[in-house]
């Protein structure tokens, strides 16, 4: 046994760092999913010659996602296995902060219809980010059942779905008084 190039050992090592380095490194909102893997040839009575895993971590702060990465290139110089590791960086987004106002009228409009809201980060990549870097946007989000998201089981209750949109329509309201009062400030100013 001491004598294999087990691919998928150095695979489970490096796994191992991920779940014992990056809980340190990471904040609150830090999230990392290992969400595919790969052992070839894939049979059980042959050693792994090829192993491969996709990590995919989210964070606000860029500083932290770079740490992170960093953690990975350690744990691969340190390795003292027989396998080989490379580590591959295919895609990387930084972090898009939403408009304050935007949040803010979301906040204010669920507090005037009395409904529960709370400041709630998104790793998730939704168009906001794209439209972020060239206008003002922000995201609201609904309860869904059991909290299950970016699933076929997703779902939500009529009731938030409907509350959902009432606080959507009230941030829309609040945020054309707010552009209607510029404006008229604006005007009577010049």
């Amino acid at each position: 046994m001491d004598m294999r190039r087990d691919a998928a050992r150095a695979l489970f090592d490096l796994m191992d760092h991920v779940y014992r380095e990056f809980p340190p490194i990471g904040g609150r909102d830090t999230v990392w999913n290992i969400g595919s893997l790969s052992i070839r040839p894939g049979a059980a009575n042959v050693v792994p010659q090829r192993a491969e895993m996709t990590i995919e971590c989210r964070d606000l702060d860029e500083g932290v996602l770079e740490d992170l990465e960093q953690s990975l290139h350690a744990c691969v110089q340190r390795y003292s296995g027989s396998a080989r590791i490379e580590i591959e960086r295919t895609y990387c987004i930084s972090p898009v902060a939403m408009s304050q106002e935007i949040v803010k009228q979301f906040h204010s409009g669920a507090r005037r219809l009395q409904q529960k809201s709370r400041r709630l980060p998104s790793g998730a990549g939704h168009d906001a980010m794209i439209l972020a870097k060239v206008m003002p946007a922000g995201m609201m989000f609904i309860p869904s059942i059991g909290g299950r998201s970016h699933s076929s089981a997703e779902d939500s209750k009529e009731e938030h779905i409907v509350a959902g949109c009432r606080v959507f329509a009230s941030a829309v309201d609040g945020l054309m008084s707010d552009q209607a009062t510029v404006q008229y400030t604006s005007a009577a100013g010049e």
